[in-house]
Order: C-alpha cells, then structure tokens, then sequence
C-alpha cells in the first residue's frame, strides 16, 4: 500500500536530488539535459580509473545500493541493553519496572 495522496515525507529526504534536477533544467533542454548526466558519468568513471577512492565509492552506492552499516547500542561495558516492559502504569513509576528475564 503506497502513501497516501498527498504525502510530502519522501521529498524531504530528496532535497539534493531536486535541486540537482533543477539545475539541470536551468543550463539545459530535455535533449541536451540527457547528454549533461552522460558526461557527468563519464567525469565520474575517469575519476574511478584513476583510484579516487570518494568516486568508487559513489560507483558503488550507485551500482549496488549504499552499504549496511552496523550500529552497536550499549555504553562499551559489552553489557546488553536492558529493556524494560511495565504493565499497567506509567513508565515513570519504577515500582512496576520490571528488570529483563536472562
């Protein structure tokens, strides 16, 4: 099920996209519009061959989606993090926190 009609969440998150798109329609026509993102791919694989390491790694974003990236949740103690589920109350009242089962 899509978003629903109207929902702007998406181009928060594209705002570089679209201003990139507009610059493109300002320096150019649909047809020459084409031809400017060809060169610019050019420029970038140029670069890959020469070992710039920030264009392999756009290459690769590109090409195979940005890479998964683990993030640790914890305080370095290799303690896990302790969830607490209350019952009832709210989660101010530590008298129904109860501690996580082992």
């Amino acid at each position: 099920m899509g978003a629903p009609l109207g929902n702007q969440n998406n181009r928060k998150t594209r705002i570089w996209s679209l201003a990139i798109a507009q610059a493109l329609d300002r320096r150019f026509n649909i047809v020459e519009r084409k031809a400017a993102i060809d060169a610019l791919a050019d420029v970038l694989l140029d670069l890959c061959f020469k070992g710039d390491l920030e264009a392999l790694k756009e290459f690769g974003t590109r090409m195979e989606g940005k890479a998964v990236q683990c993030v640790e949740l914890g305080d370095g103690t290799n303690t896990p993090v302790g969830i607490a589920v209350v019952y009832g109350k709210r989660a101010n009242d530590e008298s129904d926190v109860r501690p996580p089962a082992h």
